[in-house]
């Protein structure tokens, strides 16, 4: 699927088997750019919480520097906007 910044693709460990989401970048936008590292750097931070998805990989394209891989544990829940309206709402403690 495509979204505002990115498309993302399903893609499988070579060796495990493990679905992936591989999230594809244009970051030749200053802002985009800016977005994705703050993006990266927060799940490098949070890993191991069982709340948020994995970070595998992220990486720069080989034949176009433009490009950015992020590669994700891949939820098969579609959009956030989806699983929203699929997920009550969890009330706020007082």
């Amino acid at each position: 699927g495509s979204g505002a910044s990115a498309s993302v693709y399903r893609g499988t460990h070579t060796t495990t088997g493990t679905p992936l989401a591989i999230k594809v970048l244009n970051v030749a936008d200053r802002g985009k750019r800016a977005q994705m590292i703050n993006d990266v750097r927060t799940l490098m931070q949070v890993q191991g919480c069982t709340h948020l998805i994995s970070l595998y990989s992220a990486f720069v394209a080989r034949d176009d520097p433009s490009l950015v891989l992020v590669v994700l544990e891949f939820m098969d829940f579609g959009s956030l906007g989806k699983l929203r309206k699929m997920v009550p709402a969890v009330p706020k403690e007082p």
